[in-house]
C-alpha cells in the first residue's frame, strides 16, 4: 500500500500546474531533496512517522523507485526491535 504512495507522488507532478510550481518555484528545494532523498526515506522508514508521506516526497522528486524499495525494506528492521521490545517486556 505504502508503495502505491509513490506512484501517487510521480503521478502529482504529471499535473501541468504542479509540475510548473515545481520546476520555477521550488528548483532549490527540489534539488536537496533528489540529494538527500534516500536520508528522508531512511528516517521515514525507522521512525514512527507517516512512510507514506516520505514516498509522496519520494515521487514527487523522482527518486529512483528501486533505492525507495530499498531503503523502504528497513522499515522490517523497526518492526523487529518493536517485537522484541513488546515480547520481551511481556
Amino acid at each position: 500500500m505504502v508503495l502505491i504512495a509513490y506512484w501517487i507522488g510521480v503521478s502529482i507532478t504529471n499535473i501541468p500546474t504542479i509540475h510548473n510550481y515545481l520546476e520555477e518555484k521550488m528548483a532549490n528545494q527540489l534539488k536537496n531533496s533528489k540529494k538527500w532523498g534516500g536520508f528522508l526515506i531512511l528516517v521515514g522508514a525507522l521512525l514512527p512517522l507517516p512512510f507514506s508521506i516520505a514516498c509522496i516526497a519520494a515521487g514527487i522528486i523522482k527518486f529512483p523507485f528501486k533505492n525507495v524499495v530499498l531503503f523502504g525494506s528497513l522499515r522490517l528492521l523497526r518492526f523487529l526491535i518493536y517485537g522484541l521490545l513488546i515480547f520481551s517486556v511481556v
